[in-house]
């Protein structure tokens, strides 16, 4: 079971037991986007805000963070008043004591529609 990380230091930017910076690893243009989002691994459950937003995955903010490395269902609001998006990710890095990156796991076909329904506007807008 995973244990959550409340202020703990961790290095800036760790992935796993490989520190590396973040810009080998995007593939995807983020987008600035502040949403509520709903983590849960194993019964324990998280409430966070994204900071970016990507095809493959997000910056989330929270008190409480999930070390890397763990698996977690997620649920997300795109819009206010729409139905969340549901989907699995792993925790890739965590930032500090207060933020994780998330990559998508298992993403389906409608919420992976819905998810480049809603970012392809703000990625052609900001270009």
């Amino acid at each position: 079971m995973p244990s959550l990380v409340p202020g703990r230091f961790r290095v800036p930017l760790q992935f796993g037991n490989n520190c590396q910076t973040t810009k080998s690893r995007i593939r995807f243009t983020r987008v600035p986007l502040r949403r509520t989002v709903s983590l849960d691994s194993d019964g324990k459950q998280i409430e966070g805000t994204t900071v970016d937003l990507s095809f493959d995955g997000m910056l989330v903010q929270s008190y409480l963070i999930f070390p890397a490395g763990t698996r977690v269902t997620s649920k997300l609001e795109l819009q206010p008043g729409s139905a969340p998006v549901h989907f699995e990710a792993r925790v890739v890095r965590t930032v500090g004591t207060d933020h994780m990156g998330l990559q998508f796991n298992k993403l389906g076909a409608m919420e992976s529609t819905r998810l480049q329904e809603f970012l392809l506007p703000l990625i052609l807008s900001a270009a």
